[in-house]
């Protein structure tokens, strides 16, 4: 969603950043995909070997590009799509002088799988796309 909101910036209010890859090259070191069989070539295969392309593709590159209102949502033990995606792309945002909503549950990985974090998840949403999308 946030990738989208970069690339055709005014067609969008909003974007939520939920548990997504916002740097393609990270996906190449981090996480657990490069650790199993198969899976770098898997991602090279996917992905393309083109660092320009990687990063032309990648939010964290491109939130300069950002005209919506982020919410970004992650769990820290996300070993699919590391919480190091969420930290960087915040970093991003904030090097650029934009805000965004932020919400990480400790104890989830890759989604939001307690009922209570779940709950607390769609609320989240509902006031986040209430407050843009007046």
């Amino acid at each position: 969603a946030i990738q989208a909101a970069t690339v055709e910036p005014d067609l969008f209010k909003c974007t939520i950043a939920g548990g997504g890859v916002f740097d393609l090259e990270m996906m190449f070191t981090d996480g657990d995909i490069p650790d199993r069989n198969f899976g770098k070539s898997y991602l090279e295969m996917a992905l393309g070997t083109d660092k320009d392309v990687h990063k032309a593709f990648s939010p964290v590159h491109n939130v300069h590009k950002l005209k919506a209102n982020v919410m970004i949502a992650h769990g820290e033990k996300d070993v699919r799509v590391p919480f190091k995606h969420a930290e960087e792309l915040a970093d991003a945002l904030k090097k650029q002088g934009k805000s965004y909503r932020w919400f990480v549950r400790g104890g989830e990985g890759h989604g939001f799988f307690s009922e209570e974090n779940r709950t607390d998840y769609y609320e989240e949403i509902v006031d986040f796309l209430e407050e843009n999308l007046k």
